[in-house]
């Protein structure tokens, strides 16, 4: 289950990070919080600061040219991950868009 967190909780525990005080995994126990969950917080920070660490919208809806922005750099190979921090979109909103510029990845079927 994915719990949500408010933007003063995330923006806190992102400063404890920067601050270099404590460790990483040190941080993510007191917090109940995975050290990757931490991570994306700060990678989120980084980019967007504190607006950044608000949740998106599952319905948002996005300009046409913001969604040509993005495919541009999907064709050119930029990894979901890096569009979804960049560009504060959900990974699965940037596959869903790699599908469309015809760039899916294939399964691999097994003969055994």
């Amino acid at each position: 289950m994915q719990r949500k967190f408010d933007v003063n909780f995330k923006l806190s525990v992102v400063q404890m990070y920067l601050k270099h005080d404590e460790e990483l995994h040190v941080i993510a126990e007191r917090m109940g919080i995975h050290p990757s969950v931490i991570l994306d917080w700060v990678k989120l920070y980084q980019y967007h600061g504190e607006a950044g660490l608000k949740t998106r919208s599952s319905h948002a809806k996005y300009e046409t040219a913001f969604k040509e922005k993005v495919k541009a750099e999907i064709r050119k190979k930029a990894s979901i991950n890096s569009l979804s921090m960049k560009y504060h979109i959900s990974p699965s909103t940037v596959k869903r868009w790699k599908v469309e510029c015809g760039m899916a990845e294939e399964k691999i079927i097994s003969d055994s």
